[in-house]
């Protein structure tokens, strides 16, 4: 499986984290089903050939050729038949949805929206008619640029305190993030969900499980009270039970398994 990863070009770097290429090989194994493991970005999906993807308990439904992945709680089921060839724009999502004039405060069982981002645009189509990452990226970028307002964008209240729950969730607790900002809490709730689609509180969750993900497989941490420690958490059960309701599994069972496939659905870094 090729697993490619590139950053967005300076002018798009506070809209785009990075861009995801998956493409499978003639001597891949033609099924494989994993979790999807949110991490707070926004993911606009472009699947320009795949023999299947859906969830696992919609075995009927597969998924469609362009889709923007939310960010949720919960981890997500995914059975996907090769072969793959997919190109995902990772978004941060809060700027994503005040560039773009996005609403995301709409409850949705399923952890994607197949919105139209362009206005009718035919981006999937022009897009298929490159052969490489680069020269697709390059065009994507390019119509942004065009027609979105990009260029010199500053940052709101929601943008600055997403940004800071992203960096600093791990170590910081969520009320000590927001209490530097000057937005009534009322406010603060109800355009922070417009806007990434849930909860300050659950965005912090799922930052600090990611982060402990990262740290734990690189060995860093090399036991879980030390996880328990740097993740911010009060006590092992408050980190076992975090872990468990965003992964869909124990840290224990998560860890002592092959997490190959979970890192190309999840797009995590190798």
């Amino acid at each position: 499986m090729i697993f490619k990863q590139q950053e967005a070009s300076g002018e798009l770097k506070h809209l785009i984290e990075k861009y995801t290429l998956i493409q499978s090989e003639e001597d891949d194994q033609p099924l494989f089903r994993d979790r999807f493991i949110p991490n707070g970005y926004a993911g606009l999906v472009f699947n320009f050939q795949i023999h299947h993807a859906r969830y696992s308990d919609l075995p009927g439904e597969n998924l469609p050729e362009s889709f923007i992945v939310l960010p949720k709680l919960n981890s997500t089921l995914i059975e996907i038949g090769l072969p793959i060839e997919s190109l995902i724009v990772l978004f941060k999502t809060a700027v994503l949805t005040r560039s773009l004039g996005l609403s995301l405060d709409q409850s949705s069982s399923r952890p994607h929206i197949g919105a139209d981002i362009f206005g009718g645009y035919p981006m999937y189509d022009k897009l298929k008619e490159f052969d490489r990452m680069e020269d697709r990226i390059a065009f994507f970028e390019s119509y942004l640029k065009k027609h979105y307002p990009v260029a010199g964008y500053v940052p709101d209240e929601i943008d600055k305190i997403y940004h800071e729950i992203m960096s600093l969730a791990w170590k910081l607790p969520i009320q000590s993030i927001v209490s530097e900002h000057k937005i009534s809490s009322r406010t603060f709730r109800r355009n922070f969900v417009r806007r990434t689609g849930i909860s300050a509180k659950s965005l912090a969750r799922i930052v600090r499980v990611n982060y402990l993900w990262q740290k734990i497989s690189s060995g860093e941490f090399t036991d879980f009270q030390t996880s328990v420690y740097f993740g911010n958490f009060h006590d092992q059960s408050h980190f076992i039970r975090d872990f468990k309701m965003i992964v869909g599994e124990t840290p224990r069972a998560f860890f002592s398994r092959n997490l190959e496939q979970v890192r190309i659905i999840s797009g995590t870094d190798p």
